[in-house]
């Protein structure tokens, strides 16, 4: 195994143990946990078999191992991506109908004006 092999697939067992670690604690869902899994796999398959790649990009069409990892990075980046946007407009939505909500509850709150202590 070379050096930048054995570098890369260290970082990635470890991402893959961070998932593992996250997922046992509750700090990730299933289907979350799943992805990862999979794409850490993946990749190390990808370092261990690298010549694996080749064939896989050859079967799909694409002249270079380069190409197939550049495309496929690029997916799961986008995916990614539009999860997020998912998600912040969620909580957007979530955040606005708190806000509205205490907004109203305030508005109809009785008001003490005569208390006299200023506040």
């Amino acid at each position: 195994m070379r050096p930048s092999q054995f570098f890369l697939l260290t970082f990635v067992l470890i991402a893959l143990i961070k998932a593992i670690y996250s997922y046992k604690q509750r700090g990730m869902r299933t289907p979350e946990y799943l992805f990862w899994t999979l794409v850490w796999m993946g990749t190390a398959s990808i370092i261990i078999f690298p010549d694996a790649t080749s064939l896989v990009a050859h079967l799909l069409g694409i002249g270079r191992v380069t190409d197939l990892i550049i495309y496929t990075s690029m997916l799961i980046t986008f995916y990614l991506i539009f999860r997020i946007h998912l998600t912040l407009a969620r909580f957007e939505r979530e955040i606005t109908e708190i806000v509205r909500a205490i907004a109203l509850e305030r508005l109809t709150e009785p008001t003490d004006s005569g208390s006299g202590n200023g506040e």
